[in-house]
């Protein structure tokens, strides 16, 4: 997992993502929109830091090594610390039914690989409202 010293006026993004490429693809749109990012490359990692503190938006892949992005979000939803943390889904998974479950499992939206930082940008405004997104 890596982080640096946290801004308390920068919202705070946690990024769950394998692939190294796309995590600091990720890290970059969010830290340029005005995010403060701390990235976990398995689900383990992402469990470890969810149990010490509460970020403002998780960004997540649903295929992990260790729990799958559904499990993290099942997670996220039974503990109430979490209960207005919105979860952006980042998958490359297509398929209606992966949707469907991630919707079932408590995500706030949807987002499909590749995608365009604007996009990522557009559902920051919306599931951040109150943050200044760039």
């Amino acid at each position: 997992m890596k982080a640096v010293s946290h801004s308390t006026a920068a919202k705070l993004a946690l990024v769950v993502e394998d692939d190294a490429a796309i995590r600091i693809m990720l890290r970059k749109i969010l830290e340029h929109a005005g995010l403060f990012v701390v990235e976990a490359a398995t689900g383990n990692l992402a469990i470890q830091f969810l149990n010490d503190r509460v970020p403002d938006i998780v960004c997540l892949d649903l295929m992990l090594p260790e729990l799958s992005g559904f499990d993290i979000c099942a997670y996220i939803r039974k503990d109430r610390r979490f209960d207005k943390v919105p979860v952006l889904v980042i998958s490359g998974r297509l398929l209606p039914e992966d949707q469907a479950q991630a919707q079932e499992l408590g995500a706030s939206a949807y987002i499909t690989k590749p995608f365009k930082p604007d996009l990522l940008k557009k559902w920051l405004r919306k599931l951040l409202p109150n943050a200044d997104i760039k």
